[in-house]
């Protein structure tokens, strides 16, 4: 076996342990949460939308705004690396149409972190409100 290439190393990216730190962090650094949580009605799911609906063309989140949120192929590889099932269901989901194979991996990349999203902003807020 190549001594180069040690698949017990690899660390297996969690899309959304890392956006919720994202949304977390922008959350923090960009709104004003307990007005938004007023201007929802102390709505939960109503919260949680409209942040997701915010968040959905933010780079800093999903990437989905220009296309890439790691702005490096490789990167975005090493993101998908190990996380087929994830990619699946977020192609599944979100464009049942598509061929993956025509997709770069800053594509899918993208897709699987607009896919996530929505549990991700969910996660966040618990985080938030519990602080």
């Amino acid at each position: 076996m190549d001594s180069h290439y040690d698949v017990e190393n690899i660390k297996i990216y969690n899309y959304l342990d890392e956006e919720t730190k994202d949304v977390v962090s922008y959350i923090k650094g960009n709104l004003d949460l307990s007005t938004l949580i007023k201007l929802s009605n102390h709505d939960r799911d109503a919260l949680i939308s409209s942040i997701t609906e915010l968040l959905d063309a933010e780079d800093s989140i999903t990437g989905n705004g220009s296309g890439s949120y790691s702005c490096n192929e490789l990167k975005a590889e090493r993101c998908l690396y190990g996380n087929w099932k994830l990619i699946q269901e977020a192609i599944t989901t979100i464009c049942p149409d598509s061929n993956v194979t025509d997709c770069s991996p800053e594509q899918l990349d993208v897709l699987v972190r607009v896919y996530v999203l929505e549990k991700a902003v969910d996660k966040a807020l618990h985080i938030l409100m519990n602080d």
